[in-house]
């Protein structure tokens, strides 16, 4: 950091500089530093043994990298941003299903390929099918059990629970159930209606892995 002591002596038509004292212009000239091999992306550190501050990487300075990390007592943050995308813990799995629903349950392909491991989900149904003599921005939502193993059987079928709001209704609802599918060794996402769509909609599907 540049730094000069100047003195100066005026006369009634002009000043003339009678000393000029420069101080340091880099941390490197203080009496109390030390550098080595300076790198990119070093910090200063106080070392007790020499009486200087020296240079040190993270590493050298034993700061831990936050992968990993275990942390004690309370933590607070002011939100996430946005949750990445996947199927891991607090992940969010999306999944967009064109379909002309019916009043007999039909499958979402979402868990085609095991696209959804075993867990239990927060799920998240966006609806506006009303084009289709449906309901009008409808938002569904759910706790869902998914098994990612083979199954063995095609008769297993567990309706799951639905909250909804939104828009407008129109009356008319959708439902969900999980069906275990022998001959894709898949736990399926099947969907139905109150009513027979007269076109094919887009339900736009979200899955946040809780445990």
């Amino acid at each position: 950091m540049p730094h000069e002591t100047v003195t100066v002596t005026q006369s009634i038509n002009s000043v003339s500089i009678t000393d000029v004292n420069a101080g340091v212009d880099s941390f490197g000239q203080l009496s109390d530093t030390v550098f080595t091999s300076v790198g990119d992306n070093e910090l200063l550190q106080y070392d007790t043994a020499s009486s200087k501050w020296i240079n040190q990487t993270i590493t050298e300075a034993g700061i831990a990298a936050l992968s990993g990390a275990t942390f004690t007592g309370a933590i607070t943050h002011q939100g996430l941003g946005s949750l990445t995308s996947g199927t891991q813990i607090d992940q969010v799995y999306n999944s967009v299903v064109a379909m002309q629903v019916t009043t007999s349950y039909q499958d979402t392909n979402i868990t085609q390929s095991s696209a959804l491991p075993t867990g239990t989900f927060a799920m998240l149904l966006h609806v506006n099918d009303v084009a289709g003599g449906g309901s009008a921005e409808s938002y569904y939502s759910a706790t869902v059990s998914i098994y990612g193993g083979t199954t063995s059987t095609d008769d297993f079928a567990s309706e799951i629970p639905l909250h909804r709001s939104g828009g407008s209704d129109n009356g008319k609802h959708i439902f969900l159930r999980t069906r275990s599918e022998a001959d894709t060794n898949n736990v399926r996402i099947e969907m139905k209606a109150n009513f027979n769509a007269t076109q094919s909609s887009n339900y736009t599907f979200k899955f946040r892995r809780l445990i």
